[in-house]
C-alpha cells in the first residue's frame, strides 16, 4: 500500500501542471475555482493510487508495460475524477439537497473529453513516463533485496 500512495504522490506534479496552467490563464479566483484546483490535485493523487494497487500490488507483477498503462490509464482516469469531484462539490454549493449522480457522471465525461483533447498529449505521456519509471524501480529495488537475501543465506552455509 505504501508503494501504491507514493506512486500516487509521482504523479500529483501531472496534476501541479495542470493547476499551474489554470492558475497562469484564469484570473477570477472565486471559492469554486479552488474547489476545481483541489479537485484536480486529488484525483491526480489518489486515482493512480489506487490503480497501482488494483492493478500491480495486489497481483505483485511489477513490469514497465504495466507501469505505463496504469500511468497512461491513471491520467485518463484522473481527468473524469477531477471533474465529477468538482460537480460533486459545485452542486452542494447550490444547496441542492439531491444531488443528480446520472448528470454530474455524464457532465464529467463530458469535461474529461474536452480537457484530454486539450491536455491529453501532455498528461498521458507524463503519466505513461511516470508508471513505467516506477515500476522499473520497483523492480531493481525488489531484485537487490532478493539478491542480498541470498547473498546473506549462502554467508551462513
Amino acid at each position: 500500500m505504501k508503494r501504491s500512495l507514493l506512486f500516487g504522490l509521482f504523479c500529483l506534479p501531472v496534476g501541479l501542471s495542470a493547476i499551474v496552467f489554470n492558475v497562469i490563464n484564469y484570473n477570477n479566483y472565486d471559492s469554486s475555482w479552488w474547489k476545481f484546483q483541489f479537485s484536480i490535485a486529488a484525483a491526480s493523487i489518489l486515482v493512480p493510487a489506487f490503480l497501482w494497487y488494483l492493478i500491480i500490488e495486489r497481483k505483485k507483477r511489477f513490469s514497465i508495460k504495466r507501469g505505463i498503462a496504469v500511468g497512461v490509464l491513471g491520467a485518463v482516469l484522473s481527468h473524469y475524477f477531477s471533474w465529477f469531484f468538482f460537480l460533486n462539490s459545485f452542486s452542494s454549493l447550490l444547496d441542492e439537497k439531491v444531488v443528480n449522480l446520472l448528470f454530474t457522471m455524464k457532465a464529467a465525461f463530458t469535461g474529461s473529453i474536452v480537457s484530454l483533447l486539450l491536455f491529453g498529449l501532455l498528461h498521458l505521456p507524463l503519466g505513461g513516463l511516470i508508471g513505467g519509471r516506477y515500476a522499473n524501480y520497483v523492480k531493481e529495488k525488489k531484485q537487490k533485496i532478493l539478491l542480498k537475501k541470498a547473498a546473506d543465506i549462502l554467508k551462513v552455509v
